[in-house]
């Protein structure tokens, strides 16, 4: 168990599961208010779950487990026949508002189940999934059941487990009776979990300051922000979707006819089989790789980029009908079916998810939205504010390299920013030896490619590639790039000496990123391992700027805003038309002052009937 805990093999670990030494668990069900309030008396915090069901739209509370120490719960009847409901809810009620410290794994969920029922939401609140994901992000799930396993060598059961074998509503306890039901012992399982975790994690977290400031100060003021994004929501276009997806049906039609024209057959495109056999033995272009497994013909994305790189026109064709297709599907046609009875599609933003450190969203998932493409612009288009008001969407500009620049001390490239002077224009005159004003379009777009790629590692092969040049002079071209920027050199070898001799790296504020895979013997797990070692620590300490920028907004809008949603380094907020110049002004200036840098923060703000009119 401990080595697949160390390789983080989830499934293994469960196989693998020491036994536990027996804990005498004491689970009981309140029958009256008065238990409730006996119950949490000398308490000064207690672990909650509330449990819910989905119904008609609605997400009805069914039962409340509460733990003040380990291997004690207590659970409360919400949605019961049982006499006495409406007196225990009120006791809950009381709880809720009183000085109580709330601890729960996944606390946003819970607050979540609260608020749609219009219950008191507590004040003070404690997360044992975010004290996990603080104190080893790279784990490969961050859900009760998985730390549980990891941590109290303790397996957790499911709802769905125990669904199978007890009613969900079997609730109703029999005055005297001591036999739980599998779903009553579900529940209390539930909060007793959280509570033994919560002594263990804190514990550790108490023993490194920079992660405990992390988690005071960043994450947990963060998720009833996150909270009150995910119940606002945001206006969908239902009527632009519709038209739109219209617009791609015929638009895929076209494509496929034209690829069954250049293949000289029709044949299933979504078949990597059937795609494998056109390209290969029909048409006989160059293969350059078989998948491990089956030894079929890949028809990977690279594998097609490469192919349409070298003028080949079925493989060009396919990669624009699976990029429409997705988009589509997950987007266009799917999010017509997420919009809520309010017209409004409510995300949900995930704090321990990426390793990083930054947020993500699902259902719809948000991040994977194309920036730049107009098929992207479209769906933006979809995204509106309500009458009246605007959507305004501001975004770090080019933040990463400004990170990239204060945490190297680069001075070329701390004096290109400080004196606010086009990056991409500046690096292409330093690598060419060209003046600013005699530049040429290549030579600006060759040097804001490697500018980004070498925050992610990019080797000359792959700028080769991207620039479609020969890789001699792509490694020429990183040559005079690092020549004329020595500090990002030593910038980058330090990081990956510090990640090869302690097996992490850490961002400004101390955040962690554990790299297991840095002395791994294949090369190809190696680089990844390296390439994710030097990104880290500025990916991970953009993450940091932007929720702290969205914590400060929080408070400082008030009423005046609010924020809907946030995607990589952009928020999006909805404001009153009459008042969206002022709110962009104060929106600049928080973000832009929210953490003190060698070079100034750049936030572009602007805002539009719809989420692309802001960004346009």
């Amino acid at each position: 168990h401990d080595v697949f805990s160390r390789l983080e093999f989830a499934s293994l670990m469960q196989e693998f599961l020491p036994q536990a030494p027996p804990i005498d668990r004491e689970y009981r069900i309140a029958v009256t208010a008065g238990e409730v309030r006996d119950f949490i008396a000398a308490a000064t915090e207690v672990a909650v779950w509330f449990e819910s069901v989905t119904a008609d739209g609605h997400d009805d509370l069914l039962a409340a487990s509460l733990s003040t120490k380990q291997a004690e719960s207590l659970i409360v009847p919400i949605a019961s026949s049982a006499s006495g409901t409406p007196e225990l809810r009120a006791a809950l009620h009381e709880m809720l508002r009183s000085d109580l410290l709330f601890v729960a794994h996944d606390i946003k969920l819970q607050l979540r189940r609260l608020a749609a029922n219009h219950w008191p939401l507590p004040a003070r609140i404690a997360d044992t999934m975010i004290m996990s994901y603080v104190i080893n992000p790279g784990l490969p799930s961050h859900a009760l059941g998985n730390v549980a396993r990891d941590r109290l060598k303790q397996d957790v059961e499911s709802r769905k487990d125990v669904v199978e074998t007890a009613p969900l509503f079997a609730l109703d306890h029999e005055i005297g009776s001591t036999a739980l039901s599998p779903y009553q012992q579900y529940l209390g399982e539930k909060s007793d979990v959280t509570m033994a975790l919560k002594e263990m994690l804190a514990a550790e977290l108490g023993r490194e300051p920079a992660l405990a400031d992390i988690y005071d100060r960043i994450e947990m003021p963060l998720i009833p922000v996150l909270q009150r994004m995910e119940a606002r929501g945001i206006k969908i276009d239902i009527g632009l979707l519709r038209e739109s997806s219209n617009n791609m049906a015929q638009q895929l039609a076209k494509l496929e006819t034209e690829i069954y024209a250049e293949a000289g057959m029709e044949f299933n495109i979504n078949s990597p089989q059937q795609l494998g056999q056109i390209l290969f033995e029909k048409l006989q272009y160059p293969v350059s790789k078989k998948t491990k497994g089956t030894k079929a013909f890949s028809t990977s994305v690279d594998v097609l980029q490469e192919l349409a790189s070298h003028g080949f026109a079925v493989p060009r064709l396919i990669l624009s009908h699976r990029e429409l297709h997705k988009l589509k599907s997950t987007y266009i046609d799917a999010l017509p079916q997420l919009v809520a009875a309010d017209g409004r599609v409510h995300t949900s933003f995930n704090q321990a998810v990426a390793a990083t450190g930054r947020l993500s969203s699902s259902d719809p998932n948000l991040q994977n939205i194309p920036i730049r493409t107009e098929l992207g612009r479209e769906i933006r288009k979809a995204f509106i504010a309500e009458e009246g008001n605007v959507l305004l969407a501001a975004d770090y500009s080019q933040v990463e390299l400004r990170i990239l620049a204060h945490i190297s001390q680069d001075p070329d490239l701390i004096a290109t920013f400080q004196r606010g002077a086009d990056i991409h224009r500046a690096t292409a005159s330093k690598m060419f030896n060209v003046p600013e004003d005699q530049l040429t379009h290549d030579q600006r777009r060759a040097a804001k490619t490697i500018n980004f790629g070498v925050l992610y590692g990019m080797s000359a092969f792959r700028l080769s590639n991207e620039l479609n040049i020969p890789t001699s002079q792509a490694k020429d071209f990183i040559d005079a790039y690092f020549g004329r920027y020595p500090k990002i050199q030593e910038y980058l070898d330090r990081t990956l000496e510090e990640a090869r001799r302690s097996g992490k790296v850490t961002t400004l504020f101390g955040r962690v990123r554990y790299i297991p895979e840095i002395h791994n013997k294949s090369f190809t797990v190696r680089g990844n391992a390296e390439r994710m070692a030097t990104n880290a620590p500025i990916q991970g300490t953009a993450a940091d700027i932007l929720k702290l920028a969205m914590i400060a907004l929080d408070e400082r809008l008030e009423n005046a805003a609010q924020m809907l949603l946030t995607v990589h380094d952009e928020i999006v907020i909805e404001v009153p038309e009459t008042r969206a110049a002022d709110v962009a002004g104060i929106v600049k200036e928080t973000m832009e002052n929210i953490f003190p840098l060698a070079v100034p923060l750049k936030v572009d703000a602007h805002y539009g009937r719809s989420w692309f009119d802001a960004k346009e």
